[in-house]
């Protein structure tokens, strides 16, 4: 399968990166891209701590090479599970308000 898939929905880039692994497919990074910000949706499968460490190892490698093509300074991540983005971020990322996806938190790239 083509990794990551594009798709331009109303003027916005909806992008998803699929993690896998030798067996079985991790997690799906789906970011929602604009001239105003970049939201992404982490979802991981299975948690375990392997998983984990190639999710994130995964997830700032397609992060960064968003900011690098477009120029974003920061992250917004939509869930509603708070210990994830902790995770993901090392608890730099904070709340900056509610979603109807989830909580919306905000990590600076710079």
């Amino acid at each position: 399968m083509a990794n990551p898939i594009r798709n331009l929905i109303d003027g916005n880039i909806l992008q998803v990166d699929i993690i896998e692994d030798d067996n079985s497919i991790v997690g799906v990074i789906r970011s929602e891209l604009n001239d105003e910000c970049l939201i992404v949706h982490p979802l991981l499968y299975k948690p375990t701590k392997t998983r984990f460490k190639l999710f994130r190892s995964k997830f700032f490698e397609a992060m960064y090479k968003l900011k690098d093509e477009f120029g974003y300074q920061a992250i917004h991540s939509c869930t509603w599970n708070e210990k994830i983005v902790k995770l993901l971020f090392n608890g730099k990322a904070y709340s900056i308000g509610n979603h109807i996806r989830g909580v919306l938190y905000e990590y600076d790239m710079r």
